[in-house]
């Protein structure tokens, strides 16, 4: 499926999707086919993938807690071992932090 505009993505956590996810946003929004992301993945701040997205991506919000996930009937089926991040790309920097920061701290990238 083609990604293109607006894009939210929580990309398969496991290798080599999650790198491969990744780096196709990163491409794609380079090029100008996607106009804006917000991408939730791992605090995996050592991994490639993670360190490519923030090169280029507009703000970082560092989630207070973790984020509990449920299933499609609505129960929660857990929580990541670690603390996740949503790292944000696009002009739309104030708004995403105005919306944002009711979960954790907002760090500017640009």
């Amino acid at each position: 499926q083609k990604w293109a505009g607006n894009i939210w993505l929580n990309p398969p956590y496991a290798q080599p999707l999650i790198f491969e996810f990744c780096h196709l946003l990163c491409a794609q929004y380079i090029s100008g086919e996607i106009k804006q992301a917000c991408v939730l993945v791992n605090n995996a701040t050592e991994t490639i993938f993670y360190q490519d997205m923030l090169s280029i991506c507009s703000a970082v919000c560092f989630i207070k807690g973790r984020v509990k996930f449920i299933d499609e009937n609505g129960i929660e089926s857990g929580a990541p071992l670690q603390g996740q991040t949503v790292l944000y790309f696009g002009s739309n920097i104030k708004r995403f932090a105005d919306c944002f920061r009711q979960f954790g701290v907002i760090l500017y990238a640009k």
